[in-house]
Parts: C-alpha cells; sequence; structure tokens
C-alpha cells in the first residue's frame, strides 16, 4: 500500500524557487487547491498529482511512500 507524502511535495515545491501561485498555474490547478493539499486539508486527485509532478518536472513515484506492513496485519490479527 502506498500513500502521498504531502511533506516530500512541500520540501520540493520550495526548493524549486518556484511560488505557489506559479506551480499551480502550470499545472492548470486554483492556487487554493494546491494549498489545501499542502495542508493536508484536501485530497489530491489523480489528475492533479500528474499535472503537479508535470509542473515540477519531477518523475509521478517521487512523492508515493510505500507503507510497510508486518503479516499480522495482512491477516488481520491485532
Amino acid at each position: 500500500m502506498y500513500y502521498f507524502d504531502y511533506e516530500a511535495l512541500k520540501v520540493t515545491i520550495n526548493s524549486s524557487g518556484m511560488k505557489q501561485k506559479a506551480i499551480a498555474a502550470k499545472a492548470g490547478m486554483k492556487e487554493n487547491h494546491l494549498c489545501l493539499i499542502l495542508q493536508g486539508k484536501r485530497k489530491c486527485e489523480a489528475g492533479e498529482y500528474v499535472s503537479l509532478c508535470n509542473a515540477l518536472t519531477v518523475e509521478p513515484v517521487m512523492f508515493m511512500k510505500e507503507v510497510k506492513q508486518d503479516e499480522n496485519w495482512r491477516k488481520g490479527i491485532s
């Protein structure tokens, strides 16, 4: 299972030297939507995710992190 690493996206945006407004425009999304995504208050839809990666010129796997699960979790044992 994977999850979207909002913190890694924030770091990449900050290190890019671009303003959030410019990145949102380049990705074809509203600036407030990007802001909410970065705060974890709004889900990032698949199309938005790919557009953000393209705007930042990074591979889509960059912000996906694998959740490590033990065998008991998969079997439903607490």
